[in-house]
């Protein structure tokens, strides 16, 4: 159910793919190959001095491996929470668009039963919200700082108060709520794109891949053993080039579809095209 969804709302965004960006991910690889490979060298040259003793590179095999499991287990573990806080963002975003149309629907109604001019400047209002989310607060939340758009909080007030809620009637009472569930929504939003992995993580598993590569320096590093020690540590760069994308569920390769979550038809007939 989770994947039919993402595949739907969050194409691969390869034209939205800035120089700036191929160049940090082609730097993230390339410092995780260069760290391995150098450390390898380096771990090769002190340990040499050791070859009188026939324990140590088994010691060093035994180390290796478990240096490896350990951070291959972190690194499963953040892809996890990653995808998981990516998922979330994708359920609360649909479920956002979803009030935002039920709305939209209520304001069409209350202006044919009552306070009519209200309820058809709310039903504007609605409209006016759904476009401000994806033309300025989408961009807004991919930003290195995240932050929602001031405008858009502007619109909901408006909204309140365009409505009746006491008004007696159950659409006036179900829209008041649905407000607040909006608002609800649109902080967690940026929550989600707040919940990143600190720095200190990234220096942690950085000096985790050196002290495996180091490790493995018990045997010369020939030409073919480095390739696969850089291959190793370009793996370990893609995986965390995969948690930052996830990390980023308003921007990036995968970052969601905006549009194709808040225009449905009948709402999006009411935006003039550009």
């Amino acid at each position: 159910m989770h994947f039919s969804t993402i595949i739907f709302v969050a194409d691969l965004n390869i034209f939205g793919y800035t120089m700036r960006e191929f160049m940090v991910d082609g730097g993230t690889c390339l410092v995780a190959v260069t760290v391995g490979v150098v450390a390898n060298v380096i771990g090769y040259k002190i340990m040499r001095r050791a070859t009188g003793e026939a324990s140590i590179p088994k010691l060093a095999d035994g180390l290796v491996a478990g240096l490896v499991g350990l951070l291959c287990f972190l690194l499963g573990l953040t892809l996890n929470d990653a995808r998981e806080n990516y998922i979330r963002a994708i359920q609360s975003a649909t479920e956002e668009a979803l009030q935002c149309r039920l709305m939209y629907q209520d304001f069409s109604v209350l202006a044919k039963l009552n306070d009519g001019e209200k309820s058809a400047k709310a039903q504007s209002l609605a409209v006016e919200y759904v476009q401000n989310v994806i033309d300025h607060e989408w961009p807004q939340l991919s930003e290195s700082t995240p932050r929602l758009n001031e405008k858009a909080g502007i619109l909901l007030t408006q909204m309140r108060l365009a409505l009746n809620p006491t008004g007696g009637t159950f659409l006036s009472t179900r829209t008041w709520t649905g407000l607040g569930i909006v608002e609800h929504l649109r902080e967690s939003r940026l929550r989600f794109a707040m919940e990143q992995s600190p720095s200190g993580f990234w220096i942690i598993i950085a000096t985790l891949l050196a002290m495996s590569c180091a490790l493995m320096g018990s045997v010369a590093p020939t030409k073919m053993r480095l390739v696969l020690i850089a291959t190793f540590c370009l793996g370990i760069g893609i995986v965390c080039l995969l948690i930052d994308e996830y990390e980023k569920p308003y921007g990036g390769w995968i970052a969601i579809d905006a549009q194709s979550i808040f225009l449905p038809s009948e709402m999006s007939e009411a935006i003039a095209p550009k």
